[in-house]
Parts: C-alpha cells; structure tokens; sequence
C-alpha cells in the first residue's frame, strides 16, 4: 500500500508510457504458442474491460529478486525493506501488479501448493488496501495471472533466441509451461475462483463472485 501511495506522486510521468511487459499489450512470438494464442483468443474481446480498472502507477515487476529483504534477529523469518528496479514502472490497473506478485511466487512456491498462492497474496493485498477489489478486478484477476506468465514464457523465449548467452530470461520457463498449462488448461476457471475463495475465506475476507 505504501509503494502505491508513492508511486501516485510520479502517475503523470509514466502515464501515456507503453512497453513489451505491459499487461495490456499481447505478444505470442514463440514455439509454443498454442497455449498462449488460445488465452490471447478468449482476452482480445475483453480488452474494453481494462477501462473498469482501478489505474495508477505500478511496478510492473514485483519478483523475488526485486525485493530486499532483512533477517531477523535470533529467527530465520525476513522482514520487506524494499523494492529495487523500477524500470518496468507504468501506469496500469492495480490489479496487473497484483497479477504480476501471483505469478512469480506460483513460480517460487515449494510448499503451498501453486494455485493457493493468489489466495495469500491477495489476502496480504487486502490487508493494507483500503477497499476491496472490484467485480471487474476480481474478474481479471486469473487471466491476467495466465497473461503474465504467457508474456513472460514468450518474450523470454524470444529473447534467448536472439542472445542464447542471456540465460537469464528463462528463469520463468523452468516451472512456467507446466504451471501455465496446469492453470489454463487443465483446471476449470471455476476451480480457481473456488480454491481463491477458500484460501482468502481463511484470512475472513470474501471477494465479489467473478
């Protein structure tokens, strides 16, 4: 909540700004776009829905290794200190970082199990948010997650293509096929918002029905 309040103050600097990571533009530029051209089919149509949108200025890149963390003293629990690279900021709806934080800790999780991780990270949203999230951020939230990691898979995909020393930009593609295809085909949209709903009904938040 607070990096959203600061980033309010520079909203007229990155407003008109577009770039490749951006959640509103579609990109398929890879061997397996089978999977994203099917999603990317389904969200052209909806795109309008992106005016509905809480906006402002986000991140653009909320990954683990974006994030500074502190020990803390006598435990092996870490507190957040701070956020780094913001070359990725742009002015977008809220909910694409919220989006974004989903699909790099889906990547990161080894004991909560994947499709349980939105739930959390939303309750910890919720949590220093003074609203709740809208019919329509509820309702873009899954397909945005699915989104991001499709932009991820294949613009990385795309750019080890022309750099293969660049090992970096597959970081994603390690778990990220499989968890795509878990999330998008082979999982109901109706699962995923009941699975969302058990997990945030835990924290006693209860979210508009997609």
């Amino acid at each position: 909540m607070r990096l959203v309040l600061r980033f309010t103050m520079v909203d007229i600097l990155c407003r008109d700004r577009q770039y490749e990571w951006d959640g509103g533009i579609n990109r398929c530029d890879c061997m397996r776009c089978t999977i994203t051209c099917s999603f990317i089919t389904v969200l052209n149509p909806q795109r309008p829905t992106c005016t509905l949108l809480f906006p402002g200025i986000i991140h653009g890149d909320f990954n683990e290794q974006n994030v500074l963390v502190r020990l803390q003293p006598q435990s092996t629990d870490v507190d957040i200190v701070g956020i780094i690279d913001f070359g990725d900021s742009h002015h977008g709806p809220y909910v694409f970082e919220l989006a974004i934080a989903v699909t790099y800790c889906m990547l990161q999780s080894r004991v909560v199990d994947p499709l349980d991780v939105c739930g959390h990270l939303v309750a910890g949203y919720l949590s220093g948010r003074q609203r709740a999230l809208s019919d329509a951020e509820r309702a873009a939230l899954w397909p945005s997650v699915a989104a991001r990691f499709a932009q991820s898979l294949t613009i990385g995909a795309y750019t080890y293509s022309l750099d293969p020393s660049n090992a970096y930009v597959l970081a994603t593609a390690k778990r990220g096929w499989t968890l795509l295809r878990q999330m998008w085909k082979e999982t109901s949209r109706q699962r995923l918002e009941t699975t969302l709903d058990v997990v945030l009904n835990g924290y006693g938040y209860r979210l508009p029905a997609a």
